[in-house]
């Protein structure tokens, strides 16, 4: 099992984005591996290993996530595009093709089911991020709401620097329709 060095949280992705100080998806891949690449094993704990992880990733042709509840969705948390976003840049950057991105949902044990990214993106988007109920209950939180909606857009569009426009072509043109009210221009 790999994941991020002992003593530290997350795949470097998120910060890499709030700097801006990335060109490409193969920039993040590069963050991604660096963050990522610690093995854990039942005799190791955290042990650098950029050579197996990057082999492994080179190998992957279905990249998942799961979520166990339904207390947030992929748009309201950067755990998403950071884990899942970043494994598909990283597996785009080594093999030179994006995975099949799947989403799993385990969230009620007796219903567990499994949908690709972007119908998921496109049931969270819909029944969320454009929903007017939603909108109006975030603006009547005033700074929280409006926090709440921006760190949405930010984390759409870090799934869209990440997952190569799996989502965003639709979600940003739907952002920026004149219909779509004011506060979800794209930025």
């Amino acid at each position: 099992m790999f994941g991020s060095q002992p003593g530290s949280y997350g795949s470097g992705i998120l910060p890499l984005l709030h700097t801006g100080q990335w060109q490409n998806p193969d920039d993040l891949a590069r963050v991604y591996l660096a963050w990522s690449s610690y093995a854990y094993t039942a005799t190791d704990y955290g042990i650098p290993a950029p050579e197996a992880f990057r082999t492994r990733m080179a190998s992957v042709q279905i990249a998942t996530k799961n979520q166990d509840n339904r207390e947030h969705d992929i748009f309201d948390s950067d755990d998403y595009l950071q884990d899942h976003g970043g494994m598909a840049a990283t597996i785009r950057s080594l093999t030179g093709a994006m995975p099949d991105l799947y989403f799993g949902d385990s969230s009620d044990p007796g219903r567990v089911g499994m949908r690709s990214f972007q119908d998921e993106a496109y049931r969270v988007f819909r029944s969320r991020v454009v929903n007017p109920r939603w909108i109006e209950a975030a603006m009547r939180h005033h700074y929280k709401g409006a926090l709440e909606m921006a760190n949405t857009m930010d984390f759409l569009f870090g799934y869209d620097a990440t997952a190569d426009s799996k989502c965003a072509p639709k979600v940003c043109t739907r952002t920026s329709r004149p219909s779509t009210p004011r506060h979800l221009i794209c930025r």
